[in-house]
């Protein structure tokens, strides 16, 4: 057995004692936007010395308003991440529940849980526009509803007016070059004297006298 797998099956067997630590949720609002009202979510947390470094942690949950399960999120942490985390959202204004649990991710059995928690909050509009700070993050920038234009944006150039387009001219002779339509006598048969341009009417004998 490896270290890795040994030290995932001692956090099985440590399983119930690590859920027991805590997980605490607080909320601040931030600004308003036009989506709802900007807060800073922060899960403050302890991770036991049960949990040695190098297990990989992520804090999962949602975010309910409504009865409706209205954001789901998904936070890796970093190494250095061993008692907080923070994250901007955009919610609704009103009552909200937000749940979330501390675990160890594995890909193929059940994820261990560290901590766990669900708490309340009332979600206030604070009547003034969110701002993304100099320095914000991606998640900032976009709770404020400006999306900046990226190194490799696509900038569609108009057209040059100064080129010409030149078109195939047509052969008007040659458009003049068609077959002479025919006649047909009045026996029913068909004669093959083409008729005149000038008079549809008549004929144009095949050989002139």
């Amino acid at each position: 057995m490896t270290k890795m797998k040994l030290l995932i099956a001692l956090l099985f067997a440590a399983a119930p004692l690590l859920a027991s630590e805590g997980l605490v949720i607080s909320v601040e609002p931030l600004g308003d936007a036009a989506d709802g009202v900007v807060v800073r979510t922060t899960f403050r947390f302890t991770v036991g010395s049960d949990v040695p470094p190098g297990i990989p942690l992520v804090i999962q949950g949602s975010v309910m308003q409504g009865g409706v399960v209205t954001k789901r999120f998904r936070l890796p942490l970093q190494e250095s991440q061993r008692e907080t985390l923070s994250t901007i959202q955009t919610l609704q204004a009103g009552d909200a529940e937000i749940e979330a649990r501390l675990m160890v991710p594995l890909e193929e059995q059940a994820p261990v849980i560290v901590a766990k928690t669900a708490t309340k909050f009332t979600i206030g509009k604070t009547n003034k526009t969110y701002v993304a700070g100099e320095g914000a993050g991606a998640e900032a920038v976009i709770a404020e509803g400006v999306v900046p234009e990226g190194a490799g944006a696509v900038r569609i150039l108009p057209p040059r007016r100064d080129v010409a387009v030149t078109m195939p001219r047509r052969d008007v002779a040659a458009q003049r070059l068609r077959r002479a339509p025919t006649a047909r006598r009045t026996d029913g048969a068909v004669n093959h004297e083409p008729l005149d341009p000038a008079d549809p009417t008549r004929t144009i004998p095949s050989t002139q006298t």
